[in-house]
């Protein structure tokens, strides 16, 4: 076994907050300096530096990478999604090779951070095209893909998924020699899952499940349990959809059993008991107990007159649960 890896300097977060494109701040800070315009106009080194107690120097990357992404929030202020997006994607460049570079692990967070914010800016881009898309076409339009998305709505998350593996690659190689840099890679691995399960494109998923397998990944315990319990998720979804439903079973039941306390461990809960239920079903036809049932709203809804159906051996009943669920 592999032993875990020690956790990456506390200062990334510092820079992490700093510049995320959520912080209401910082989004207050660039629509100040920036006046309605498409760029902020102030010098970001000094403000990076200041934050960062001096570590950032004034390089050329510091400069070109810090200035890329507050002219993503600017646009994102602006409502100009897509110019968000691609301002996050010029960011990544000067930004890598400042992560390569630098012989500490302290910008394992920022990247976290980065590929985050691309993530998000990505599917927002697409959503703006698709609503300007369905506008522009009228009510009556159809692209017979159900969901009324132009064929190019997809675009910015497929440009996303190709910055998110530069991302990893970068995390992966740990330059420098530093392994803690590799604690960047797991939540890369989630970031590009949620790529390729929006643009339907599970098989690239296997080749980053072989990644986490493999020899050269930081040891699986090194990472945050939020990580390791979504990764867990997605493996399970990724199992289900190959009917491998006894594999689906252990990596749900990881995910159940290991959820982080606090909202959004709820939420990641619930959605891996939704899909263990059909899973325990399917593996041992074992009907789902009263704590799963009761752990959420939505997995309560869909399988509570199921499971009361089966217990009691109403059949009448079991056909009217089957056919309002369409199953």
């Amino acid at each position: 076994m592999k032993s875990p890896l020690p956790p990456p300097p506390s200062l990334g977060p510092s820079y992490r907050r700093l510049l995320d494109p959520r912080n209401p701040h910082t989004r207050a800070a660039v629509r100040d300096a920036s006046g309605g315009g498409a760029n902020p106009q102030w010098d970001p080194v000094p403000l990076v530096a200041a934050a960062l107690g001096g570590r950032a120097p004034g390089a050329a990357e510091w400069r070109d990478a810090v200035s890329c992404r507050l002219a993503s929030i600017a646009a994102s202020l602006g409502r100009r999604e897509r110019d968000a997006f691609d301002a996050l994607g010029d960011e990544v460049a000067p930004f890598l090779k400042l992560f390569r570079d630098d012989p500490d692990a302290w910008m394992v967070a920022p990247l976290v951070g980065l590929g985050r914010a691309l993530r998000r800016a990505a599917a927002a881009a697409d959503r703006a095209a698709a609503g300007g898309a369905s506008a522009a076409a009228g009510p009556s339009s159809s692209t017979g893909n159900g969901d009324g998305a132009s064929p190019s709505a997809s675009k910015a998350l497929e440009a996303c998924g190709t910055h998110l593996q530069k991302c990893f690659a970068a995390a992966q190689q740990a330059a420098g020699g530093n392994k803690a840099k590799k604690l960047a890679s797991l939540d890369l691995v989630v970031s590009l899952f949620r790529v390729y399960f929006a643009l339907n494109t599970l098989r690239l998923c296997k080749n980053l499940i072989a990644a986490v397998g493999s020899r050269q990944f930081a040891p699986f315990g090194s990472f945050p349990a939020s990580q390791r319990v979504t990764y867990k998720y997605f493996c399970g979804r990724l199992a289900i959809f190959d009917e491998a439903y006894v594999e689906a079973d252990e990596h749900l039941s990881y995910c159940l059993s290991r959820c982080p306390p606090g909202a959004a461990g709820n939420r990641q809960q619930a959605r891996a008991a939704f899909f263990l239920v059909p899973v325990r079903l399917l593996v041992s036809g074992s009907l789902p107990s009263a704590g799963l049932l009761s752990s959420s709203k939505e997995v309560s809804d869909a399988y509570a007159a199921l499971s009361s159906a089966v217990r009691a051996g109403d059949l009448r009943s079991l056909d009217a649960v089957l056919d309002e669920r369409r199953w």
